[in-house]
């Protein structure tokens, strides 16, 4: 038998990041609504990096907005709209973050339209 041991980056308990918003929210992010929003940089001496945020990190919720299939796009858009107070629930997913590092997934788009014609 093979037993795998997963180490505590891989998936802790998800914890809750509080900042006010100076500027720029100073994160990067990467990922998508097909793997969740991840941020990939954090900018030094950021209030995002004085509250313990780090590339890996999965973000699970924006002020009570569910992250969960939200696009990439979306997610930079409505970080840069909040004025303020920024408050996260964040989950450290070093493994997963790799992951969609080394196979470039993020978001996956469907396409819906609607052909009217008239005669």
């Amino acid at each position: 038998m093979i037993l795998t041991r997963c180490c505590f980056t891989c998936r802790p308990d998800p914890r809750f990041v509080s900042f006010k918003k100076e500027g720029s929210v100073g994160i990067r992010l990467t990922g998508g609504n097909e793997v969740g929003i991840f941020v990939t940089a954090v900018q030094p001496g950021s209030q995002a990096q004085l509250q313990g945020l780090i590339p890996g990190d999965k973000i699970l919720k924006v002020n009570d907005m569910d992250m969960a299939g939200v696009t990439r796009e979306e997610a930079v858009l409505y970080l840069m709209s909040l004025q303020n107070q920024i408050d996260l629930i964040v989950q450290t997913r070093k493994h997963d973050y790799e992951s969609i590092l080394n196979t470039q997934k993020g978001d996956l788009f469907y396409i819906n339209f609607t052909v009217s014609r008239k005669f």
